[in-house]
């Protein structure tokens, strides 16, 4: 590939000193997610992208796939400004220490933005370490966490080794997603002397990368009580970190999906406010005509937030911000198209958290919404009041993930995992919570959900509603 690095691979560490050659040397370096990078048609793509005369910026560029939630694939070009923007901002924001005492456990997946930036730059800004891990491992982390240092594998071979473990002056940061978290084991499971090691830990978690739930922070709160505990959002390889909550924030938000306000200089527009503009996500068409800035979208009107929820938000909100990617390449272009200071989307629909100066919530993303009895219905919402109606009905709460979808005419619910009785039932009594436009009229046992590398689930346009399916409700 024309002399580019290129690493398909989860965490190891060839993988970190080949970014820092990169990062030190001013070349660009390709990071993949290794399954992806097998895939023929995107192997093809990325001979092609990486070809001299393609328009690619000069000097160091991370070029990373995004996940395609806001259309097609993509690669996007994080260049030393995207970088340093949200590294910096996100450790300032946060107040990391510099005195070398910052410990990041880096288990989140260098081919995304979350990991790349917001965890390893971070903390080697910042004269941090890192305890590298190739994958995440919830029984492994907690090992980690209470002082069990593993071993290097045997071998040759530059594998990462896990170490250092978190002592009693080091500021942990730990970077998670709503999946990890969800994966960790209650305390009241974990052995005494495990959960007082735990209590001991200090520093900073950030969960990001999917859409955060109180359930997700308590649980957190809970395992790690002497960590400060933030949710940051950017959900987007193209603009990393655009909104973050304060370390004065409640460590247990008050709403699903806090998101927390837009970091300095990010600007954010709901998607109606774009168009009355004139702004074309599609193009990323450069406007300055109106801008949402960090202290004016902090007051965002309930019609605007009204309008995030509309049938018009085909691709979310809009964002600009100092760190985001200096380029992107389409499949099917012929050149690496700049984008730096132009109007991006993210994929998402925001509110404003009622009652609070400036905080925003995600509530859902654009791609997944479709319409129902003239309404436009984000289904993560109905999800989420479904598991919560559960949980008072059947006094324990829901192990199973929920995905709600049409199939022509018919609201489909799927269930992940075995068909179970009990689940079903308790669901039925759950669903007459609902307005009864949204109340599901059949279920999907489904083995598994596809998912990403952060464990998001990667939801389909089609709902295999007919495969195993039941009419139930």
């Amino acid at each position: 590939m024309t002399g580019i690095p290129v690493f398909p691979s989860w965490n190891t560490a060839e993988m970190v000193e080949g970014i820092r050659r990169a990062w030190d040397d001013d070349q660009p370096v390709l990071l993949l997610n290794p399954a992806m990078a097998r895939l023929g048609p995107v192997a093809d793509w990325l001979a092609s992208a990486v070809e001299p005369g393609r328009g690619r910026p000069d000097g160091f560029q991370a070029l990373l796939m995004t996940s395609g939630t806001t259309g097609e694939a993509r690669l996007v070009a994080l260049d030393r400004t995207s970088v340093a923007w949200n590294a910096d901002t996100v450790a300032d924001h946060l107040d990391l220490p510099t005195d070398g005492s910052l410990l990041v456990r880096l288990h989140v997946p260098l081919f995304h933005a979350f990991g790349l930036a917001l965890a390893f730059f971070a903390g080697e800004r910042c004269g941090g370490r890192h305890a590298l891990v190739p994958r995440f491992d919830p029984e492994g982390l907690v090992r980690w966490l209470a002082g069990d240092a593993p071993k290097a594998a045997p071998g040759p071979g530059p594998e990462p080794r896990p170490g250092p473990v978190p002592g009693p002056d080091d500021h942990l940061l730990l970077p998670l997603v709503p999946a990890m978290v969800r994966s960790l084991p209650a305390v009241d499971r974990l052995p005494g002397a495990v959960r007082r090691r735990l209590e001991g830990l200090r520093g900073t978690s950030i969960t990001g990368g999917d859409r955060v739930t109180q359930a997700d922070m308590q649980a957190l709160s809970a395992l790690l009580p002497g960590m400060v505990h933030t949710v940051g959002y950017g959900l987007t390889e193209a603009g990393p970190a655009l909104t973050h909550t304060s370390r004065t924030d409640p460590r247990i938000p008050g709403v699903d999906g806090l998101a927390g306000r837009p970091l300095p200089g990010v600007e954010l527009q709901p998607p109606e406010t774009g168009a009355a503009v004139g702004i074309d996500p599609g193009e990323a068409a450069v406007s300055t005509s109106v801008s949402t800035s960090a202290s004016t979208s902090a007051t965002a009107t309930a019609a605007a937030a009204a309008a995030a929820g509309s049938a018009s938000a085909s691709r979310g909100w809009l964002f600009r911000s100092p760190g985001q990617a200096a380029a992107l390449l389409e499949r099917g272009s012929p050149v690496w198209r700049s984008v730096r200071g132009a109007w991006l989307p993210t994929g998402d629909l925001l509110e404003s958290v009622p009652g609070e100066d400036g905080l925003l919530q995600v509530v859902g993303r654009a791609s997944w919404c479709f319409k129902r009895k003239g309404e436009t219905v984000s289904p993560v919402l109905v999800e989420e009041a479904l598991a919560r109606a559960f949980r008072e009905v059947h006094g324990a709460s829901l192990t199973r993930t929920l995905v709600l979808g049409p199939e022509g005419e018919t609201l489909v619910l799927q269930v992940e995992g075995p068909p179970d009785p009990a689940i079903e039932s308790a669901l039925d009594s759950a669903s007459r919570s609902l307005p009864s436009f949204l109340r599901p009229e059949r279920i999907a046992w489904v083995d598994r959900f596809p998912r990403n590398a952060l464990g998001k689930v990667v939801r389909d346009s089609e709902v295999p509603g007919s495969r195993g399916a039941r009419t139930h409700f």
